[in-house]
């Protein structure tokens, strides 16, 4: 039942891989090449042998060519969740190997499914970057340059305020676009994110910070002072908005 619900969560944009050119199609990489190049780019982002803005622009190039259809049907999906009832449900796709193994990976692989209340509201992260196709529906999404942090706020730069459209990929690194809000403007949409953590020596494995940055303070330089927040407060004040 899973695997069927994550496949109809990707009808819209096999559809739009049908109208695409045979030509394309050919040079679409199988599941396991995608994975293993996911997992190069990982690695290399990991021992800092890549910087931040080229595994950005490489994801990004990635997910523009992903098989989705084949991707979710190799997927072992499990169980739906949300972080709270405001948010998206969540599901965490792994993969098997070769040898029908769990695939061990430098990074992980989400499917988040929205509906028309759902938001993922501003948060910051530590320790961590990622990227998110979007494969059904669209998304308003708003993101915010990583500036400093200082006690009870993060300071931030607006660096965007665009809609994503399926087939179209958000990213963030430690500090551009560090920040991002994702609000759907259709009744469901979804995204297939890829996460890598552990990026900060010396710091947490990854961290994620609420902030608010709607009612935060302009400072003289263009920068925002945006609070930080605790999630359930976070979710009670962007849901909606």
């Amino acid at each position: 039942m899973l695997r069927r619900d994550l496949l109809e969560a990707f009808t819209a944009y096999a559809l739009l891989a049908e109208l695409g050119s045979s030509r394309a199609a050919r040079r679409t990489p199988s599941t396991r090449a995608w994975l293993d190049r996911q997992d190069e780019l990982a690695r290399a982002l990991a021992a800092r042998t890549i910087d931040s803005e080229s595994w950005r622009r490489a994801v990004e190039a990635l997910g523009r060519e992903a098989d989705l259809e084949r991707l979710v049907a190799d997927a072992l999906p499990s169980p739906s969740a949300r972080a709270l009832p405001t948010y998206p449900e969540r599901r965490i796709l792994r993969y098997r190997d070769a040898d029908g193994r769990p695939r061990q990976q430098r990074y992980a692989v989400a499917l988040f499914q929205f509906d028309r209340t759902s938001v993922i509201t501003p948060h910051g992260h530590r320790g961590m970057q990622s990227a998110h196709l979007v494969v059904r529906g669209s998304l308003r999404a708003r993101t915010f340059d990583r500036v400093d942090e200082v006690p009870g706020a993060l300071l931030l730069r607006p660096a965007g305020d665009r809609r994503l459209g399926t087939g179209e990929v958000s990213s963030i690194g430690p500090a551009r676009e560090n920040v991002h809000w994702f609000v759907p403007l259709t009744e469901s949409a979804a995204t297939f994110d890829v996460v890598v953590t552990g990026l900060e020596p010396g710091g947490p494995d990854f961290q994620v910070q609420a902030v608010d940055p709607l009612d935060g303070t302009e400072l003289s330089d263009g920068t925002l002072r945006a609070p930080l927040l605790g999630f359930e407060e976070s979710a009670r004040r962007y849901a909606g908005r």
